[in-house]
């Protein structure tokens, strides 16, 4: 019978068999497991993404050791804002200024890309989310997320030199040259040659 003609009794009596049927089975009789302490930096690690917090009442800040590694620091050091943001270039640098002002200042949370060097030398690019917790109506903390997305970026810009590459192959071929959808035969582009 379609749900939609089932009366308002028939559901709820479904809903109550169904309930049995889960009370019954394996699923319910499954511990719940605890994931190990160790399980949030695994997946920073895996995924390279380094965490921070900065205690507005104390100044303490903490920074994950997934955060030293893409910055290339040894994670036994102490680390200050104002260090960290030397390994920013210049124009992000000013981005990231601005942005943490604002989150500071008005709560206005942000979502960045930008560019660093580490401190071996090496170029990446890192894109950086951040937030503010408030209690009773005052500041408490700034935190945030930050990911290497280097082999990302460099993917993208690889795949887009590509494309501008066939297109300019494509377009100035002197030989006819039509893309044509298989499915239905239409002609999706031509270039130059082909039209003229």
């Amino acid at each position: 019978m379609n749900d939609h003609r089932k009366t308002k009794a028939q559901l709820i009596e479904e809903i109550k068999q169904l309930r049995k049927r889960l009370a019954g089975s394996a699923i319910s009789e499954q511990p719940v497991e605890v994931p190990p302490p160790s399980l949030p930096r695994e997946i920073e690690h895996l995924a390279h993404l380094g965490s921070w917090e900065l205690n507005l009442e104390n100044k303490r800040i903490y920074f994950s050791k997934t955060f030293y590694d893409v910055y290339e620091l040894d994670p036994s050091q102490d680390l200050t804002f104002e260090q960290a943001f030397e390994f920013y270039s210049d124009s992000s640098k000013k981005e990231l200024s601005a942005a943490m002002e604002r989150l500071q200042s008005q709560g206005i949370p942000f979502d960045l890309v930008l560019e660093i060097t580490t401190a071996s030398g090496k170029h990446r690019w890192v894109r950086t989310i951040a937030n503010r917790e408030v209690e009773n109506g005052k500041p408490k903390r700034l935190y945030g997320v930050m990911q290497d997305i280097t082999e990302a970026i460099n993917l993208k810009r690889k795949l887009v030199e590509q494309e501008r590459t066939y297109r300019e192959i494509f377009e100035t071929n002197q030989s006819v040259k039509l893309i044509i959808d298989p499915e239905d035969g239409q002609i999706l582009q031509a270039n130059e040659a082909a039209v003229s």
